[in-house]
């Protein structure tokens, strides 16, 4: 609800039921959308609670949790205390009225007249309700917003850090932490490429052609075991196998 339609409903100081049962649906429908999961989330008990506004411990729990989660994506400096009884609901009301002067709040009824007489009726307790509700909204939307765009920068982070670790991997020079990332990049490009020039390629294993019957039956899964098994005798000296392919087909279940 805009600061309009408060003011709008303001203005009809409680009087107008439509005017409050709008409010009782713009605030349960906020309520649920910030995660509120209380005892108030229904309509009936959250119309109930405002009716006896500052009074009754629900409403003010359902105001501290507002209160309290604002507070923890926001500057707000201002704090509300649960209260235990209505004996407390005087000075509820005078640390909601620092609240709300705090955030500005634009509902005249909530600003002005005697500040203990404030949270009296349930159109002002809903209309409390939902201005606080929609200030939580928009401090998570602008939490959010800034952490969103610092993201980036924690990835680049460790892009370059990770791109040093290869460096070092591949015994380059200390790499400096200003060395623009296309450098790095060229760097490292042309150690991989002295390496892979140093290294003989061997001859394939498997060069028969296979036909479209044989992809079904699982001849990736029998290829991987054929040269999970030929890597085994390679790095065992005392065994010797031929690897010709007779072999290969006898052992991967494939007509070659």
């Amino acid at each position: 609800m805009s600061p309009e339609d408060l003011d709008q409903a303001d203005d009809m100081d409680g009087e107008d039921g439509g005017a409050q049962e709008i409010l009782l649906r713009e605030a349960a429908g906020l309520l649920r959308e910030l995660g509120y999961t209380g005892p108030l989330s229904n309509e009936d008990d959250l119309l109930r609670s405002c009716e006896s506004g500052a009074a009754c411990q629900l409403f003010t729990s359902l105001c501290v949790w507002l209160v309290s989660e604002l507070k923890s994506v926001s500057n707000l400096e201002d704090n509300v205390s649960p209260t235990e009884g209505p004996a407390d609901s005087e000075t509820f009301q005078l640390e909601m009225s620092g609240v709300i002067s705090e955030l500005h709040c634009p509902c005249t009824s909530l600003t002005s007249n005697n500040v203990t007489s404030r949270l009296l009726k349930p159109a002002n307790c809903l209309q409390l309700i939902v201005f606080l509700s929609t200030e939580l909204e928009a401090a998570r939307l602008l939490k959010k917003s800034n952490v969103s765009t610092s993201e980036p920068v924690r990835h680049n982070e460790d892009v370059l850090y990770e791109l040093r670790l290869l460096g070092k991997a591949l015994d380059l020079p200390e790499i400096s932490p200003d060395v623009p990332v296309t450098e790095l990049m060229r760097d490292l490009e042309n150690k991989i490429t002295e390496l892979s020039g140093m290294v003989q390629m061997s001859s394939p294993l498997f060069k028969a052609q296979l036909e479209p019957e044989q992809w079904v039956r699982d001849v990736c899964c029998s290829l991987y075991v054929v040269c999970g098994f030929f890597f085994l005798l390679q790095s065992s000296s005392h065994l010797k196998m031929s690897y010709d392919a007779p072999n290969i087909s006898k052992l991967s279940g494939i007509r070659i």
